[in-house]
């Protein structure tokens, strides 16, 4: 099960980050692992964590408010296609 520790990545390559490249902040280890695969994978060609938000209504107060996903990631597809994921990390 992934631990809750949180701590800072550094990428090793930067330049696939689409944010501020030093405060990527991994709430887990699960997000730790995520992030390295990221950096590291060259079919991943940009990511990015927590850097957007999708406001929603809630049904609670009926007032607008920000969802961050944990990581969006544009990736280059087997069949040579870019395609963009919105990705959650969770231990299952």
């Amino acid at each position: 099960m992934g631990e809750s520790i949180k701590s800072k990545y550094k990428p090793s390559h930067p330049k696939k980050y689409k944010g501020n490249v030093e405060n990527i902040i991994c709430r887990s280890s699960w997000e730790r692992k995520f992030c390295r695969y990221c950096d590291l994978n060259e079919n991943i060609l940009e990511w990015g964590s927590e850097e957007f938000y999708i406001p929603y209504v809630s049904p609670v107060d009926r007032r607008v408010h920000k969802y961050y996903p944990d990581f969006i990631i544009k990736v280059k597809e087997s069949t040579g296609t870019i395609k963009t994921y919105v990705v959650e990390v969770k231990p299952k």
